[in-house]
């Protein structure tokens, strides 16, 4: 509040010393709504004209402010739940304040531009994506997605200017678990109301059914598993332990098998990096047993009908899908079916059975199939990198006496606990152009970038032997 009452005050100065610069162009376009029928979206971008200025200002003030309106307008989608909002496109309006805002704190030198390997491995995602698009069905709709994948790493890009510091990255982390706590509970209140297994009206877009929203909740449940080990306020413990709980049940009633398969693999790296691995290890697996015990027997058919992917049919949707992304790559090795084109490609060329539209059903195949070679290449080289930059920067913090350098070694734990998990479950679930990826690959560079500036200011390291 003191932030947003501080833009208003900086909004009035502004207004007071340059009225002409804003009075004259207000007359205008007022007067032009009232002489002549303009469409509505031109009233609604007057009508909000200020309400966005304010929030350009706020954020000018505080970057920090954008990427969490962000976030939350991109995860949790107000703009699709209340029609006002839906008009004025908020996630994309707050983008653009934020991209603004960002442009001028670099010119007024208050802020970095940080150049590391993830910002440039954006830049050579883009290139691939627009050298593909001349190999595309659609070209629309390799726009289309590079442009929707160009704003998620426009933010990514900011955030390196962003977070800075430890606290901020702890802020950022306690914001991402709030939000996926919420969408973990309106997820369990839709099957418990409804009795349905899928809640795919959680959200939209990325989070848009349940395999997306179940992948998007379990990357999360590592952090704060790793949160409450470093927890000490009851009212803490119990937020993050419910949550958690919470979370992994909304995971399993999606009855994606993806999730599933992700959820285990998230069980036996969170022992696995567990410093008391025989007590973490009895606690996970009672844990586990007695979420698994109230699962419903369709669950458990659901699962166990893996075992018959020979002539089961979603199953056997997603094996001719994978075969069709290895055989876009070697029609066109160096482009692909072009970034966006994977459904309209298999659809008109590559299905052998009936199904004549279908997601790749992997990240990896989406990656094979619309980018070629150098998609394959790109993934690898991103997840190796990513992993390998985790572990530095928690081989640093434990050469270091010191709560932050701990705080900051919990934080990289969950994020990397959280990217083997979504490894995993993204084997079986596409989500090329989700900002999971992204997410992860920047909390490695937060947390490497973080760990040098805290090096510098203690000084000299812990003896070896």
């Amino acid at each position: 509040m003191n932030t947003l009452a501080r833009a208003g005050q900086d909004a009035a100065d502004f207004l007071r010393q340059r009225p002409t610069l804003v009075l004259v162009p207000a007359a205008i376009a007022v007067g032009a709504l009232l002489v002549m029928p303009v469409p509505e979206v031109a009233i609604l971008a007057v009508l909000a004209a200020v309400p966005v200025a304010l929030v350009e200002i706020a954020i000018l003030r505080d970057l920090f402010l954008g990427v969490a309106l962000y976030l939350v307008f991109e995860y949790l989608q107000p703009g699709q739940r209340i029609s006002g909002l839906s008009a004025i496109r908020p996630t994309f309006l707050v983008a653009t304040a934020l991209g603004g805002a960002w442009i001028l704190n670099v010119a007024r030198h208050r802020v970095p531009v940080v150049i590391n390997w993830q910002v440039k491995s954006y830049l050579i995602l883009g290139i691939l994506g627009s050298l593909s698009a001349f190999n595309a069905i659609s070209v629309g709709r390799a726009g289309l997605t590079l442009f929707a994948l160009a704003k998620t790493l426009l933010v990514f890009w900011i955030m390196f200017s962003v977070i800075t510091n430890l606290e901020r990255l702890q802020r950022l982390v306690w914001l991402y678990v709030i939000i996926h706590f919420t969408l973990a509970a309106a997820g369990l209140a839709l099957f418990a109301t409804t009795g349905q297994r899928r809640f795919g009206d959680v959200g939209s877009g990325f989070i848009g059914d349940e395999n997306d929203s179940a992948m998007a909740l379990l990357i999360m449940i590592p952090y704060s598993y790793f949160l409450l080990q470093k927890a000490r306020r009851p009212l803490v413990r119990v937020f993050l332990i419910g949550g958690m709980i919470m979370s992994s049940f909304t995971v399993l009633y999606s009855f994606s098998r993806g999730a599933f398969v992700g959820f285990t693999a998230m069980v036996i790296y969170l022992w696995w990096r567990s410093a008391h691995k025989f007590r973490s290890g009895l606690l996970l697996a009672a844990a586990v047993l007695a979420i698994f015990a109230v699962m419903p027997p369709a669950y458990w058919q659901r699962i166990q009908s893996v075992k018959e992917y020979s002539t089961e049919g979603s199953a056997q949707g997603r094996l001719d899908a994978w075969k069709g992304g290895f055989k876009m790559m070697r029609d066109s090795p160096l482009l692909g079916c072009g970034i966006g084109n994977f459904s309209r490609a298999y659809g008109t060329q590559y299905n052998t059975i009936n199904t004549r539209w279908t997601a790749a059903h992997s990240m990896y195949i989406e990656f094979i199939g619309q980018l070629g070679v150098p998609g394959i290449l790109f993934i690898l080289a991103t997840i190796v990198l990513t992993l390998r930059t985790f572990r530095r920067t928690r081989q640093i913090s434990r050469r270091y006496r010191g709560q932050e350098f701990r705080s900051l070694e919990t934080i990289m734990l969950g994020a990397e606990c959280g990217f083997v998990s979504y490894l995993v479950a993204t084997f079986f679930l596409s989500s090329m152009t989700y900002p999971h990826l992204w997410h992860f690959g920047a909390m490695s560079g937060f947390g490497l970038q973080i760990v040098k500036r805290l090096r510098q200011q203690v000084g000299s390291p812990l003896p070896t032997g």
